[in-house]
């Protein structure tokens, strides 16, 4: 990941990950992926952010799988009350297969986390 800050209300982010899984005696099936993130947040203030993240994969699998390319916008909103931090995303994900016959998705992807610490933050939850 790689992350700028522009002033102290945005910041954006980039990445990139690579998988390459590769069985040794053929006990499951070998797949290679690639996925790129962007984020732009939006500070509302010190403890309240919001955040416009755009993910791209592409994974291919050996047969029979079949290997697919994605594209998902979401929306994430993220609070922080002193120990407590509150996570909730919404977005929609479409997936396109590379098999034809195979019919693509389209999703809305969905979370909700809740994280606590605390106060020394050396224990977390």
């Amino acid at each position: 990941m790689f992350s700028i800050d522009f002033e102290l209300k945005f910041t954006t982010r980039f990445g990139y990950q690579n998988w390459i899984t590769d069985y040794d005696q053929n006990l499951s099936i070998d797949s290679t992926g690639n996925q790129g993130i962007v984020d732009l947040i939006y500070h509302l203030n010190s403890s309240t952010s919001l955040d416009l993240e755009y993910h791209y994969w592409n994974m291919d699998y050996d047969s029979p799988v079949s290997g697919y390319t994605a594209n998902q916008l979401s929306k994430e909103a993220r609070k922080v009350f002193c120990i407590i931090e509150l996570e909730a995303v919404i977005g929609y994900q479409k997936r396109e297969f590379d098999v034809a016959g195979l019919e693509d998705i389209e999703v809305i992807p969905y979370s909700f986390t809740l994280n606590g610490r605390t106060g020394s933050g050396k224990t977390r939850l």
